[in-house]
């Protein structure tokens, strides 16, 4: 533990107390009553009748009595983040109050010491010396008394503390104008991404480069789907050793389903509506849900060997690396129908259900978990990443989702159901202008959002910066200045010079 006396040196007229000799400890004052017995008392009561209840990091919730009645500093007995050096360990208390035993109760001598003074130094003081444990760390009593406070004269301490809470709400108004431009970082993209999937941010591209009509486009796939049903009806018969003496068995394929446009929002022109059997792919299955729980039982599951991928590998429309499921090599080729191939799409079928993205270049040895159905596309007539746009950015397909979805308890998708959405399709060099333009935009909200991170992370190490320097007495001179020059930084920044 270390010794007062070897502490850094402080201004001259201030001194080194240890915290028993500068305040009253009120745990002996403290009750713990568990969530059930307070329930019972709060039931059909009325709020006013209820007073907060405290625990180590805050309010755990309300009881019909209080233990408290004035203002008092509350420091985590055990459950607090004592080693995180950018989360409080304490907090303040005021009027009717009643405290569990998570929590020690401290209020600060008067004429010597202040709680608010007292409660930023305990929420910067280092507690490694100080407590004990390996998983929930605790601070006892006895140990807490030791703990040395630098003590400055009552009337610095007030003007410190005013420093201190002036600067704390200049940098508070700072990050949370970082943090609501990241949140309309997301609603701009949102609102880009509807706009360019309704044919919007192409519009007077399209008007020059538009060269084929839906019905040419429609008839390529169909001829292409027949193409492939004749080719495989014929090698069946040619396994079988027949050779047709006409072509009457042509006559069984089932065309696809065209869709009934009339009743449909009018598109942009050269766009098209189609289900999805038309966009699938003709060399492989197009449509694969992944493997059901008998055949990948979870006593299969290794930490290495061939990946499976989960929901767990898509964020954002975008692919997260590394798995956390991986079967052997003899497994991954018994389950080979259910590979991925880079170009794929996975999609979430359960809980978020609009989650997809495309399989990177490079990741050809993986498998698909039974929560994911891989989608492969015929990029003749859709772009893999224009289909993930499409599917979560549209409103209209959105609300095919959730009426082909009602009655579920959790949402669920199969292939019964992404094989009745409607999907608006683009020319294919237009979808590629659109995925052009929707990069180049999420590539400026990228940088945008490491910009923010970066500040939000610089402005933590200013909330340390304030007080280290308040505790070393010398946040009341000039050296403060630079903080709050980068305070005023972050306080200017604006969506709008970065959109």
């Amino acid at each position: 533990m270390t010794e007062i006396t070897s502490l850094l040196e402080l201004p001259p007229h201030w001194e080194w107390m240890k915290l028993k000799d500068c305040v009253e400890i009120l745990d002996n004052h403290r009750v713990p009553i568990n969530s059930s017995e307070r329930n019972d008392r709060i039931t059909g009561k009325d709020p006013s009748e209820l007073y907060p209840y405290y625990g180590a990091t805050g309010q755990i919730g309300w009881i019909d009595d209080y233990l408290f009645g004035e203002e008092l500093v509350l420091l985590g007995e055990d459950g607090a983040p004592f080693l995180d050096p950018y989360k409080p360990k304490a907090y303040i208390i005021k009027g009717k109050t009643w405290v569990n035993n998570h929590a020690h109760v401290l209020k600060a001598k008067k004429h010597i010491l202040l709680n608010s003074f007292l409660l930023h130094y305990l929420n910067i003081f280092d507690y490694r010396d100080y407590i004990t444990g390996t998983t929930r760390y605790k601070l006892n009593q006895t140990r807490m008394k030791e703990i040395p406070i630098p003590i400055p004269p009552i009337t610095e301490q007030h003007l410190i503390v005013e420093k201190i809470e002036k600067l704390f709400t200049k940098l508070d108004y700072g990050v949370n104008l970082l943090k609501n431009i990241k949140a309309q970082l997301n609603q701009y993209f949102q609102s880009v991404l509807k706009y360019a999937i309704e044919g919007n941010l192409t519009k007077e591209w399209r008007e020059v480069n538009f060269n084929e009509s839906n019905s040419i486009i429609l008839d390529k796939i169909h001829q292409e789907w027949r193409k492939k049903w004749e080719n495989i009806q014929l090698s069946k018969k040619r396994k079988k050793g027949l050779i047709p003496k006409n072509e009457n068995w042509k006559k069984k394929y089932k065309t696809l389903e065209l869709v009934n446009e009339k009743c449909l929002p009018e598109l942009p022109m050269g766009w098209f509506y189609s289900y999805l059997n038309s966009l699938l792919s003709l060399k492989r299955v197009g449509l694969k849900t992944g493997p059901f729980g008998t055949q990948l039982k979870k006593n299969e599951h290794q930490e290495t060997g061939v990946p499976v991928i989960g929901i767990e590998n898509i964020s954002s429309m975008k692919f997260v690396h590394g798995s956390k499921i991986h079967i052997t090599k003899e497994k991954a080729d018994f389950l080979s129908n259910y590979n991925i191939l880079p170009g794929d799409i996975i999609l979430s079928r359960s809980g978020t259900i609009d989650q997809m993205c495309v399989i990177p270049n490079g990741l050809t040895e993986a498998r698909i978990s039974t929560n994911i159905i891989r989608i492969t596309l015929n990029e003749k007539i859709i772009k893999p990443q224009f289909f993930c746009y499409l599917f979560s950015g549209s409103p209209y397909i959105k609300n095919q989702m959730k009426e082909l979805c009602k009655g579920s308890i959790r949402l669920f998708i199969n292939q019964k159901i992404l094989k009745s959405l409607i999907f608006p399709i683009p020319p294919v060099n237009e979808q590629e202008r659109i995925i052009e333009k929707l990069e180049e935009i999420l590539t400026r909200i990228e940088n945008i959002q490491n910009f923010i991170l970066k500040n939000i992370n610089k402005s933590s190490n200013l909330y340390q910066s304030i007080l280290n320097k308040a505790f070393e007495g010398r946040l009341l001179n000039n050296t403060i200045v630079k903080n709050e020059d980068e305070i005023l930084k972050i306080k200017q920044i604006k969506l709008d010079d970065y959109v």
